[in-house]
């Protein structure tokens, strides 16, 4: 048997002790490991600007002040710290609030009207697996439809006055732009990004405030505060129809419908594993948060040999290996990783081994060197 890769925190010091803390972040601890709660404490007394930083790179900031108060830890953070932190999860709270008001009133008037739109992403999970927004930020509406009810969506959106084009904070406006739309164009699998200004009401004083931090979704006005809400809707998981969905197996809870957990499982793990291992973006650390969290709170309702089945034909056994290895293995998570993907040889990404790299927060390939030689040197017996 191979070595448990939860090692890597025991049995090894060049892991930062910030690194060691947004790893732990993103799991939902029934019992919070030795390690995490010693690296949180060590990040707090050494380096709490670092660490802050990292958080606020990785959109764990909410998390972060969690778990500093449940260790008793948040007085121990240098005030400045703190200021900066409650001032980021406010604004990120502000910002997730405007997005899911925004987004309900679409799915009610869609509903009316008899088309289905399938929530993504942060607004999936958000408010399903996290204790309060500002746990999980985002940053604006990701939806799902069918080809044709995409763009039937898009101009009902228009109508509720929504606009094709992108906010610009300095102009304090949404810029216009007239791309096609179309849903025909197999190089991508969404139509041109929509935006709206929403009104948010707040005392004049935090209005001024808000609008001096400065923030790339909102600005005062003559009128009061705006905050811009971005609405990607996709017509496709990804280009090709490489992950697949069944309109037939959505979830319903109220108005808004969700893919099925197996559907949604394999669509974050591919966009987890996209943004940390291939593009080493930080941020990859809350879809990392979503996929274990999804396990946690359905793992029940998931075939995992059907799903390990999908993702064998579809290429994508690296990066479902990847997660669930580390679900299972780091996380404690009982989920199971499928024989298909425990013999399988295909190179899906180009890094079709386990041994590609460990959990990346985004900290670049020094971390991944470091921490190589801890993984299993067996996958297939290890899993």
């Amino acid at each position: 048997m191979g070595r448990r890769v939860d090692a890597v925190f025991h049995l090894v010091r060049p892991l930062s002790d910030v690194c060691t803390v947004s790893i732990a972040l993103a799991g939902k601890w029934q019992a919070v490991p030795e390690w995490f709660a010693a690296g949180l404490e060590r990040a707090v007394i050494n380096s709490p600007a670092d660490l802050v930083t990292a958080c606020t790179e990785s959109h764990q900031l909410g998390l972060l002040q969690a778990a500093l108060r449940r260790h008793n830890l948040w007085q121990a953070l240098p005030f400045d710290q703190q200021q900066l932190i409650e001032r980021t999860n406010f604004i990120n709270e502000l910002i997730s609030c405007a997005l899911f008001i925004t987004c309900e009133e679409l799915e009610y008037v869609c509903q009316k009207l008899g088309f289905t739109a399938v929530r993504l992403k942060g607004m999936s999970t958000a408010k399903r697996f996290y204790n309060r927004l500002q746990d999980r930020p985002c940053s604006d509406i990701d939806l799902l439809a069918d080809a044709d009810t995409a763009a039937v969506i898009y101009r009902l959106a228009m109508e509720l006055g929504f606009t094709q084009g992108y906010y610009r904070r300095r102009e304090k406006q949404i810029v216009s732009t007239t791309l096609n739309v179309t849903t025909l164009d197999r190089n991508t699998y969404e139509l041109p990004r929509l935006s709206k200004l929403v009104d948010v009401e707040c005392t004049s004083v935090s209005a001024a405030d808000l609008d001096r931090i400065g923030r790339n979704h909102l600005h005062l006005d003559r009128s009061g505060l705006k905050v811009a809400v971005p609405l990607e809707l996709h017509y496709a998981l990804e280009v090709d129809d490489l992950i697949p969905w069944n309109p037939a197996n959505l979830i319903s809870e109220g108005t808004a419908r969700f893919l099925a957990p197996q559907e949604e499982l394999l669509y974050l793990v591919y966009k987890a594993y996209a943004d940390m291992i291939v593009h080493r973006k930080r941020k990859g650390a809350k879809l990392f948060a979503d996929c274990l969290r999804l396990i946690m709170s359905k793992g029940d309702q998931i075939d995992w040999t059907t799903l390990g089945s999908t993702a064998h034909c579809r290429g994508l056994c690296a990066p479902l290996r990847y997660v669930l290895h580390h679900a299972r293995s780091t996380y404690g998570l009982g989920c199971g990783v499928p024989h298909e993907m425990t013999v399988c040889d295909c190179n899906a990404n180009h890094r079709g081994s386990i041994d590609f790299g460990d959990i990346v927060m985004g900290f670049g390939t020094e971390f991944r060197h470091r921490t190589l030689a801890l993984l299993p040197q067996q996958s297939s017996q290890q899993l």
